[in-house]
């Protein structure tokens, strides 16, 4: 019951981080100074709309690092879950089956 209560936390951390860096990230386009914010996007796009997402995600991340990170760290956790949960799950068909 704790597993799935832990699980279930950050799920919901993940989620509303995820909501609201991405609501962060997509202001980036309405900004009048959005091309001194470019780092992976080439120099000569002209329209706001072709900016590259992980772009967007930086500048998020330098005007709400605080939620950034906690969806950087939930996405990391969840990873981690998974990894253990197949682990185990791969781990006892092989016991079985020895």
């Amino acid at each position: 019951m704790k597993k799935l209560l832990g699980v279930l936390l950050v799920l919901f951390v993940f989620v509303y981080s995820y909501s609201a860096t991405s609501w962060t990230a997509s202001y980036m386009p309405f900004e009048t100074s959005w091309r001194s914010h470019l780092v992976f996007t080439p120099s000569h796009v002209t329209d706001p709309g072709q900016i590259y997402t992980i772009d967007k995600y930086i500048y998020a991340f330098k005007y709400d690092p605080t939620t950034s990170f906690l969806f950087v760290l939930s996405l990391s956790v969840i990873i981690v879950f998974i990894i253990f949960g197949l682990r185990n799950l791969f781990g006892v068909n092989r016991s079985i089956s020895n």
